[in-house]
């Protein structure tokens, strides 16, 4: 992991922040918005944790929202719920218990979600260029119709290329961890899920969830467990039996105990798991047989 981003420019020049037109009638209130981007000012890429610069209808200047996002990158609009706090060095700030971004729609935001640095080989003039030429139809043509951003001046076969297979990348990770984040996975979790299975993150998940109490270190079967529902695996199917005999003698282990009898095994799963015993009888033959 790379070190957090910084916008060291905002830090120097804490004075030119300026509050929300309305600062004093919103502090302590609870309030959801929703607006462009307009710069990062700080991200964890281990966390999620970020402080972003936030243009909201109805305010002259933009607002300071802090909280966890999957994603985020500058253009893109957000919606953000949280309570207006004022900190102490900062002035006032929305802290976001929840934060969605949603893909630019507008040329300013589409302009300024190219120019942001992500996309290798697209820098401030070439996203200009690539929004003069098509418009916001920018980002369906990157990604559906490539061929044609050697239209635009400046960008020839193997610019081309270079843009494309880092859009694939961006577009891989977010999808990744957008799908992983709306089923209760955090950030630092999210993040090492990706490292382990790449591209094919979430098809081995749908798979398998229990794969990742096996393969992921930090994440337990009740973490795994709680994806799996949240996927819709049944309570009482025989990938869960399977996977909680191994959490069972795990947590035996951890008590002290050297075996288990086989019918305690049994028991001792029925019970953690909710499910009935012949259920996970049925899983520790099919375990035994496998080894």
């Amino acid at each position: 992991m790379g070190k957090p981003f910084r916008n060291r420019d905002y830090f120097r020049k804490k004075n030119a922040v300026s509050e929300p037109d309305d600062a004093s009638q919103r502090m302590g209130k609870t309030e959801e918005i929703s607006g462009t981007v307009e710069s990062i000012v700080y991200r964890s890429e281990e966390s999620g944790y970020a402080v972003c610069r936030v243009k909201i209808d109805g305010s002259k200047s933009p607002v300071t929202v802090v909280g966890t996002c999957p994603v985020i990158w500058p253009g893109e609009d957000i919606k953000a719920h949280g309570e207006w706090t004022r900190h102490k060095q900062f002035g006032i700030q929305l802290k976001a218990d929840s934060m969605v971004s949603i893909p630019p729609a507008s040329r300013k935001g589409i302009e300024k979600f190219l120019a942001s640095g992500r996309i290798r080989g697209v820098g401030k003039t070439t996203a200009a260029a690539i929004v003069k030429t098509f418009g916001t139809d920018a980002l369906r043509v990157i990604e559906k119709e490539s061929q044609r951003l050697e239209e635009v001046p400046g960008i020839g076969s193997s610019k081309r290329k270079m843009i494309k297979e880092s859009w694939i990348e961006n577009k891989s990770v977010r999808d990744i961890m957008i799908f992983l984040h709306s089923h209760g996975v955090g950030n630092a979790q999210a993040m090492r899920i990706y490292k382990q299975y790449g591209d094919e993150a979430v098809t081995l998940i749908r798979e398998n969830p229990y794969r990742l109490c096996r393969e992921v270190w930090g994440i337990g079967f009740k973490s795994a467990d709680s994806i799996a529902m949240s996927l819709g695996v049944p309570p009482d199917s025989e990938m869960r039996a399977r996977a909680g005999l191994i959490y069972t003698l795990q947590t035996l282990a951890e008590e002290g105990h050297c075996f288990a009898p086989e019918q305690d095994l049994i028991e001792h799963a029925g019970t953690a798991l909710g499910i009935d015993e012949a259920v996970v009888a049925s899983a520790l033959d099919a375990e035994v047989k496998r080894d």
